[in-house]
């Protein structure tokens, strides 16, 4: 075992001591799948004794459906993830004390009249999604006017939260600009979404999109973290690049972008096991 070597030795030593993890048992495999709706490649990396204390932050499922079923089907990009309200925790436990960190949080919080831990953190559940769209991504600018942007926060109390997330969101943009960025923020079943701007999106969503459908059934499972991106939504221009010698016709570029929709990459975890996925689904032409 190349752990074993001397080199190796104090890393290994510090992961038994602080997280319980002996490096020493893993078993590493590689997949590649091909399939008609698509290709897939997944790594995998087996812990016979577990994660032991990252087993936490490491292992869970998003709920992928619900965050995909409320994302516009024009969206760019897809991250969803799992874990949020124990990372949180984790996060603020790890930090404890920090004066850097209190002196930091104390005026945010004097200023809103909330605890940052108890009175939001408190109500996150495990998923979370964050997707952008629109037509103002270009190879030489992004116009963020013609853009949008949404945050969907999975909640034990939505409508306490939203109530929240509407007076943090409400009093940044006082403190930003003095001014009203048009966020809006919105109790939806257990889910609370803030978006911007205020305009209305696609009523259709990503949970209805071929390529999407086709990454879900070439991943085969729910996955811990999932980031989508929705070529078929990208400028012609941008995938062209600057400098580019090919025409400003978009039928001059030389590849069908409607048989390469997409890509993603997902992890799945659970307790003595970690993968990563990358999926390239294919729209078949008739």
């Amino acid at each position: 075992n190349v752990l074993d070597n001397s080199d190796f030795s104090d890393i290994v030593d510090t992961l038994v001591e602080t997280g319980d993890v002996d490096p020493r048992d893993a078993t590493l495999a590689f997949a590649v799948t091909a399939r008609d709706n698509g290709f897939g490649a997944r790594a995998v990396i087996a812990l016979e004794s577990g994660f032991g204390s990252f087993a936490p932050a490491l292992t869970g499922t998003t709920d992928l459906a619900t965050i995909s079923g409320m994302t516009p089907d024009d969206a760019l990009f897809l991250f969803a993830g799992s874990g949020l309200h124990d990372s949180l925790v984790d996060a603020l436990e790890s930090v404890g004390d920090d004066p850097m960190v209190t002196d930091t949080l104390a005026p945010f919080e004097d200023l809103l009249g909330l605890d940052l831990e108890e009175d939001l953190i408190a109500l996150f559940g495990n998923s979370y999604g964050f997707a952008m769209g629109g037509n103002g991504l270009t190879s030489e600018q992004t116009d963020f006017s013609d853009m949008w942007a949404l945050g969907l926060i999975e909640s034990t109390d939505p409508v306490r939260l939203s109530e929240r997330l509407d007076l943090v969101s409400s009093e940044l943009q006082f403190f930003i600009c003095n001014c009203d960025l048009g966020v809006i923020v919105v109790d939806s079943g257990n889910y609370v979404s803030l978006q911007w701007p205020d305009a209305a999106l696609s009523d259709a969503t990503l949970d209805e999109d071929p390529a999407f459908i086709a990454t879900l059934e070439l991943l085969g499972r729910d996955p811990t973290n999932l980031l989508f991106v929705n070529i078929s939504e990208l400028p012609v221009e941008l995938l062209r690049g600057p400098g580019s010698s090919l025409g400003a016709d978009p039928d001059d570029y030389d590849m069908d972008l409607t048989v390469l929709p997409g890509f993603a990459v997902a992890t799945h975890a659970d307790d003595t096991s970690f993968s990563i996925d990358f999926v390239l689904p294919v729209t078949t032409q008739e």
